[in-house]
């Protein structure tokens, strides 16, 4: 949340967002925060919060601006620039899990997740005598 607001305060304040360097570093973090999110379960890409829907349209809003900007920056490119790189590649790997995930359904990841925990429980414990 604080991602999203950071940007919204870049909006206001800097309407030239392209030439901003500190608009690169929050999508490249926008991207990175969402990853890690839905490795670790606390982001999950099947099911919507219920909250206000002006909170919900608010959080859309500002997801597709930054998506937006990415997108502007892909197409025009950015040659060496080592930020642009990062920016480029974390929202390469985004998209790959985002779109991964809308490939099923959510009753099919909570079966796929209960599976993994059942191999992994599976997996015998060696103890060594020391």
């Amino acid at each position: 949340m604080a991602i999203r607001l950071s940007w919204e305060c870049l909006v206001v304040n800097d309407g030239l967002l392209d030439s901003d360097p500190l608009a690169i570093k929050l999508a490249t973090r926008f991207a990175k925060a969402k990853i890690n999110g839905v490795a670790c379960g606390d982001i999950s890409l099947h099911k919507k919060k219920k909250s206000s829907t002006q909170v919900n349209e608010r959080v859309a809003r500002i997801d597709t601006e930054i998506d937006a900007f990415v997108a502007a920056f892909d197409e025009k490119g950015n040659g060496e620039d080592p930020k642009f790189k990062e920016m480029q590649f974390v929202w390469h790997q985004w998209r790959s899990v985002r779109d991964e995930c809308a490939q099923h359904s959510a009753e099919e990841y909570r079966a796929k997740l209960n599976a993994a925990a059942s191999r992994l429980r599976g997996i015998p414990i060696y103890k060594c005598a020391t």
